[in-house]
């Protein structure tokens, strides 16, 4: 009977547990939810007074698409923007700004006025006359989860492609794209010259420009409105149809993109010498050997002209000259395609392809090298021989020589997989464990077709030897590299920064399949590699 009783008394404490986890688990997630309802895209803050250490009152929290949600079941933008001409201007009821009392009269005077007129109607309305500090409040939290939209290649083709943006001359860039007229103060547009809008529209207006933030919703919005009036299917009017990280993914990701055309070439002869107006045949046999840049793979690698080209599409030399120049902030050429701390030099772009999931199991263990260190004859392998004063001016035999000099980089590897061993036994740590059967010639040729898939490894994995270094990572490049032994013993050096045995391969295969999304086996399945010694 005691047995019963506190078999029974367990149970319920057990159940009582269960419970409190369940509740827990219940206000976590409604906790959850609640953050996430409150978070929005369309908060805009309206603070004419945005003076620091001024005692007005605070700016209002407006959120757009709430009053959108109202408002466009009877009105369209017009309700709150006047027009100039066939488009919209974005700011309330004017079209330009004035002084602080005419903007603030504006604002109180049709906010108020809407507010009580719907209230009329009996729909749900902001506050009125006497209510200031119901708009006017700092303390109410509303938290944004604003996201950019990345206007990428598979964007830009998305409405380059379009049939409902119009078109003349069997193009529709003209519909964006634009130069600026110093002189007459106006934009025209230029075939050949079309630019990212960034280069122009920064983050702040100046006097002659808008900001890329109100140049994109004037452009952008002002379109998709005037489609969504003729009853086509155009993008969204409100914010979170941009703005939203959900709403972006909806985006349909285009794969098969044709090539912008914007008179690049295929292949570049990158030289630090082009430009200089002491050019000899001395200079060119004394400097480094130019480098064959294959500009059309590399439009297909990036997501945008900008990956590259982050103020202008001008070549990099116009900006950045091997001495350095005002019109480069003065970063030289050489540190501008070296520069590790930039996303836009090319060592930078190539150590950041290291990191997805088919490379980061070795290179993520690689030592980085020091610059000094690296290999210069990777990229700057133009033969220098074939390179005269004359024939820099001959564009055409220079891009030839580009083109040559790049597709070399992309022979096949050699066979080697026959001289090395298909499967290795590691049994120097056999003890409540049995040896690890190692798959050896599996894995090796599982990272060959990796890199065989990829242009960048295979320009650089000058051979299949370069593969073993993965796992080999302090060992010369070589067919019979040392044991990992060699380096990590069995206990352990004291003060040593090198792992032990145990902890090194564990280290290096665990991270290996954590880094590269290896599902079977998991980091975590010890008997998946060697199995328990049953005593």
């Amino acid at each position: 009977m005691v047995k019963l009783h506190s078999v029974r008394k367990r149970h319920f404490i057990t159940c009582i547990f269960v419970l409190l986890i369940l509740i827990i688990t219940l206000v976590i997630a409604g906790a959850e939810t609640k953050e996430l309802q409150n978070k929005r895209t369309d908060i805009i803050t309206i603070d004419l007074l945005n003076v620091p250490g001024s005692e007005a009152m605070h700016g209002v929290t407006f959120l757009h698409d709430r009053h959108i949600e109202i408002l466009t079941k009877q009105e369209d933008c017009s309700t709150c923007h006047l027009k100039n001409k066939d488009s919209f201007i974005f700011k309330f009821k004017r079209k330009e700004n004035s002084t602080l009392e005419i903007d603030m009269e504006i604002y109180h005077k049709n906010c108020i006025s809407c507010h009580i007129e719907k209230k009329a109607e009996k729909i749900k309305a902001g506050p009125v006359t006497e209510e200031c500090r119901a708009c006017h409040n700092s303390q109410i939290k509303t938290d944004s989860s604003w996201k950019a939209i990345d206007f990428d290649r598979s964007l830009h083709y998305t409405h380059e492609q379009s049939k409902i943006i119009p078109s003349k001359n069997g193009t529709n860039c003209q519909a964006c794209h634009h130069v600026f007229n110093e002189k007459s103060k106006t934009i025209y547009y230029k075939k050949g010259e079309e630019e990212s809008c960034i280069y122009c529209h920064t983050l702040e207006s100046t006097k002659d420009v808008t900001s890329i933030k109100e140049a994109s919703h004037n452009a952008c919005v002002n379109c998709h409105e005037s489609l969504k009036i003729e009853k086509k299917t155009g993008g969204p009017t409100n914010c979170k149809g941009c703005h939203s990280t959900i709403e972006q993914e909806k985006i349909k990701t285009l794969t098969k993109i044709p090539r912008l055309k914007r008179n690049q070439p295929d292949h570049v002869l990158i030289t630090g010498y082009n430009d200089n107006t002491k050019l000899s045949q001395k200079l060119i046999n004394s400097s480094m050997n130019p480098v064959a840049f294959n500009h059309k793979f590399h439009e297909t690698s990036v997501k945008s002209c900008k990956s590259c080209h982050h103020e202008s599409l001008k070549g990099c030399r116009d900006c950045h000259t091997v001495g350095g120049d005002t019109k480069g902030d003065f970063i030289s050429l050489e540190s501008a395609m070296h520069n590790r701390e930039t996303e836009h030099s090319c060592v930078s772009c190539h150590n950041q392809r290291k990191n997805e999931k088919q490379c980061a199991g070795c290179h993520s263990k690689i030592p980085e090298k020091e610059f000094s260190n690296m290999t210069c004859t990777q990229c700057h392998e133009v033969d220098k021989s074939q390179i005269t004063i004359n024939s820099l001016k001959d564009m055409d035999k220079m891009v030839k020589l580009a083109d040559k000099t790049a597709n070399t980089r992309l022979k096949s590897y050699n066979e080697i997989s026959k001289k090395i061993p298909e499967k290795v036994v590691i049994a120097s740590l056999s003890n409540e464990y049995k040896p690890v059967n190692f798959p050896h010639l599996k894995v090796f040729n599982q990272l060959k077709i990796n890199s065989e898939k990829s242009r960048l490894a295979k320009s650089f994995h000058k051979n299949d030897k370069t593969l073993c270094m993965g796992c080999h990572h302090n060992s010369p490049s070589s067919l019979t590299p040392v044991k990992c032994q060699s380096c990590h013993n069995k206990q352990g050096k004291h003060g040593s920064k090198k792992p032990d045995l145990k902890a090194a391969y564990h280290g290096q295969c665990i991270s290996c399949h954590n880094k590269m999304n290896i599902k079977t086996p998991v980091g975590t399945d010890c008997i998946s590699c060697h199995e328990k010694i049953k005593k």
